[in-house]
């Protein structure tokens, strides 16, 4: 008659084997997918170049346009003293003086404006940079030379997408392996009251070693499935670099 109190120690190691390319098909995947992230954030840092690049020239075009608009008013203050004499020689009608004072007024405000909308692109600038930008910044105009081709193909977004298609066609690939047969290697070691023999009356060690076969040759269409969305994925992906090449 066996004991009514049993005890067991277990100690159970599995091995795979074969895994039907599966383990080699996430390692690409995860190395796609780094190159993805790397490369979304390359994308990311692009448009802040461009932000800062947009605000920069916009504070440039405005510090030439004050530059141009000083040298305007210079020449019609110059124009203004030249009539107001003839105006007092009885040469010229006031109405002329007048109605260049009236250009000189717009022009002040016009000025005016362009300080306003200087000190609004510094505060852009300033929090672009995170550098604090003042009244009396001077910019200089960069030395640089537009890029023969309108898309080049190291542009980050255009490497965002191929990298982006290299990996949802290696997800593709994975789904295949997981249909294939799969093997794994086990040992289990035990030291227990009964061993093997149910009917034992002391403590014995014992262990069990054998192959395990894994394989599910149906997938009721899931693959299939999930393939079409891949695919759909993959011409989405298309869509956005030919809208990307082509803008």
């Amino acid at each position: 008659e066996p004991y009514n109190d049993q005890y067991s120690v277990t100690l159970s190691l599995n091995q795979l084997i074969y895994d039907g390319g599966t383990i080699s098909a996430q390692r690409t995947i995860d190395a796609t997918q780094r190159r993805v992230d790397e490369k979304s954030v390359e994308v990311q840092m692009y448009a802040l170049k461009q932000q800062i690049n947009e605000a920069y020239f916009s504070l440039l075009l405005l510090q030439e346009r004050e530059k141009s608009l000083a040298l305007l008013e210079q020449e019609i203050k110059e124009k203004l003293e030249v009539l107001n004499s003839r105006v007092r020689n009885g040469v010229v009608l006031r109405g002329s003086v007048d109605a260049l004072s009236a250009e000189l007024l717009k022009l002040r405000q016009n000025r005016r404006d362009i300080t306003t909308g200087k000190r609004s692109a510094l505060d852009v600038l300033s929090g672009l940079l995170n550098e604090k930008l003042d009244d009396e910044t001077v910019l200089a105009l960069p030395n640089f030379s537009p890029p023969e081709d309108t898309v080049p193909k190291n542009r980050p977004e255009y490497v965002l997408y191929e990298a982006t298609r290299e990996r949802i066609a290696e997800n593709a690939e994975l789904i295949d392996t997981k249909y294939l047969p799969k093997v794994a290697g086990f040992v289990q070691a035990s030291y227990a009251r009964p061993g093997v023999n149910p009917f034992g009356r002391d403590f014995e060690f014992y262990y069990i070693a054998g192959l395990r076969l894994n394989w599910a040759p149906w997938d009721w269409n899931t693959g299939s499935r999930e393939k079409e969305i891949l695919a759909l994925q993959q011409r989405v992906v298309e869509n956005q670099r030919d809208a990307f090449v082509t803008q």
